[in-house]
């Protein structure tokens, strides 16, 4: 799990890894519910690696990771998610995970773990806890509990410790976006809906862009990109947005009306603007602001020219160099491109 750097401090990330703390070093492993599928694995040149006609399973069975706690791995909505299988008589309090890369650990009086870092917070949901009786689920009170430094445990209400409990620890989505080169997000927002909007660039050819994007295919060098997922996490749309140079989507915002507001920078004059107040770029290179509609796929064709303050006559930082300006946008995409301009005029001296 990875949490990106904000804007102005520094390329870094943070890592968080999780380990399952003194469980069994070398637990039987099996395949679950075989699919139909299979797989072949070419790796580098040598032969001698490559695996042919692989069968592939809808789950994976760790088996006594504990004693008499077994782990199921598994595919859900396109992520992976696990499960702790308590047998009959074994005890639930074995369980323990342990975290690095956080600055703080801490559970939540709803339920909930937080894992702090330099960059953000990552939630994982308090855990559903449930046994099967008669073929349905019968929920069972549980959470989240520290048990020392960076280590957490399950505690759970009483149940029935003659019949198997199942802990599954609810991540509501975590998802890997980009393709085989350097892809980072610098911006995010959400929707009354609940879908969400990730903005950022990428130098990946093979970025995952949607049918009926509004750019499927690279411009060249380094594009934006904006993206757009349901509330369960499922990707609806992802487009390139960007020209033969370098261009950055550095800052994402959103009004009431489901419109999706992005300011970034450009260094090349074939940037796609779309009814823009200012169409060429005027130095080495120039901030973009876009207005997406149609939830989050077509940028916007009715700009509004911005006042007549914004406009640097020395050849600086424009604002308005993109495809669209609306008065009305929030303080945070006005602070990302003032910032932008700043940071050009310390540049020059």
């Amino acid at each position: 799990m990875a949490l990106p750097a904000p804007v102005g401090q520094g390329a870094s990330a943070d890592v968080l890894r999780m380990r399952f703390a003194g469980a069994g070093a070398t637990p039987k492993v099996d395949g679950l519910e075989r699919l139909f599928s299979q797989g072949n694995y070419l790796i580098g040149q040598d032969k001698r690696r490559w695996r042919s006609r692989v069968e592939q399973y809808a789950r994976v069975h760790y088996d006594n990771v504990y004693p008499g706690v077994d782990l199921v791995f598994y595919g859900n909505q396109r992520q992976l998610e696990y499960d702790f299988v308590v047998a009959s008589g074994a005890d639930p309090r074995q369980i323990r995970l342990d975290f690095s890369g956080a600055q703080e650990v801490r559970v939540t009086p709803g339920g909930d773990l937080i894992l702090k870092t330099r960059h953000g917070e990552l939630v994982q949901r308090k855990p559903l806890v449930y046994q099967v009786e008669r073929g349905a689920r019968k929920p069972v009170a549980g959470r989240y509990v520290l048990r020392g430094g960076q280590q957490v445990g399950f505690l759970v209400a009483r149940y029935d410790a003659g019949k198997p409990l199942v802990i599954d620890p609810v991540l509501s989505y975590s998802t890997y976006l980009g393709g085989s080169a350097d892809d980072q997000a610098r911006g995010l927002g959400r929707d009354a809906g609940g879908n969400v909007y990730v903005a950022g660039f990428t130098q990946s050819a093979d970025f995952p862009a949607m049918p009926g994007a509004f750019q499927a295919a690279s411009g060249g060098g380094t594009d934006a990109f904006l993206a757009r997922y349901s509330p369960a996490g499922a990707k609806l749309n992802a487009t390139y947005y960007g020209g033969s140079g370098d261009d950055r989507a550095l800052g994402l915002a959103m009004d009431g009306s489901r419109s999706v507001y992005v300011a970034g920078e450009t260094r090349f004059g074939n940037f796609p603007v779309v009814g823009a107040f200012q169409t060429t770029l005027r130095g080495q290179s120039d901030a973009f602001v876009s207005k997406f509609t149609d939830s989050g796929t077509t940028p916007s064709p009715t700009p509004t020219p911005p006042p007549a303050s914004s406009t640097d006559d020395n050849g600086g930082c424009t604002l308005g160099a993109g495809s669209a300006f609306d008065p009305t946008l929030p303080s945070l995409l006005l602070g990302a491109l003032l910032y932008h301009w700043l940071r050009r005029r310390v540049r020059r001296g």
